[in-house]
């Protein structure tokens, strides 16, 4: 890629105010997807952190004013597989993704 590629890709992460990416997932053990990825914060010095995030489908939604989907941050298994990271336990709608 060239060089101004890559400047263009940044001027448009940075039009767009991208605050991270997710990417769909599924369980080894019970075959449940979910969302998987990283948010990006700015603290009041302008310091970014990444913060690594996981989406599952909000399974106790009883009416409207319930959320759709939670937004957890995911555990660091620093031993286990990548693959491994997050535990699953909610599906995601398959509409949604």
């Amino acid at each position: 890629m060239s060089e101004n590629n890559t400047v263009d890709n940044e001027n448009k992460k940075q039009d767009n105010q991208e605050l991270g990416a997710l990417w769909k997932k599924q369980s080894k053990n019970g075959g449940q997807k979910y969302l998987a990825g990283h948010v990006v914060v700015e603290d009041d010095m302008g310091v970014e952190t990444k913060i690594k995030v996981v989406v599952f489908a909000n399974r106790e939604k009883k009416n409207d004013r319930y959320p759709d989907f939670r937004i957890l941050k995911a555990k660091d298994f620093s031993t286990e597989k990548k693959e491994e990271k997050a535990e699953v336990t909610q599906e995601v709608d398959e509409d949604v993704l």
